[in-house]
């Protein structure tokens, strides 16, 4: 996936948030998990990250 397809993905998801969550506790939330979600891929990307230069050993 290009970096210009998830930036796409990232806005209209926006929209959709800010669109459909008028709640601020709601809102604050969703935030939290997001942040969430951030911190599960970059754990994903380092253990790649390791697999990948044990291979090249």
């Amino acid at each position: 996936m290009r970096l210009s397809e998830l930036n796409a993905i990232v806005s209209a998801l926006t929209i959709v948030i800010e669109e459909n969550v008028p709640d601020v506790d709601d809102l604050a939330i969703l935030a939290i998990s997001i942040n969430q979600l951030g911190d599960n891929l970059k754990s994903i990307v380092a253990q790649r990250i390791l697999v990948n230069k044990h291979k090249d050993l």
